[in-house]
């Protein structure tokens, strides 16, 4: 991934919308499972921080 961006989120059984899909900083990320499946720990809602080091402020969730 390119300097001033996050990694791109994965989600198991899920799916994610994002406000830019190249991830730069000031992205936010929200997340949603398959049908069946609930949301577990991490956090529904992402967002790209920190220009010098970008990283997503909350892990990902997991979709069990």
């Amino acid at each position: 991934f390119a300097a001033g961006h996050c990694y791109e989120p994965f989600v198991k059984y899920g799916n994610f919308t994002t406000t830019d899909s190249t991830y730069a900083v000031g992205t936010v990320v929200e997340f949603t499972c398959d049908p069946g499946y609930t949301l577990e720990q991490g956090s529904v809602i992402i967002e790209c921080m920190d220009p010098s080091n970008p990283q997503w402020n909350e892990t990902e969730p997991a979709c069990r």
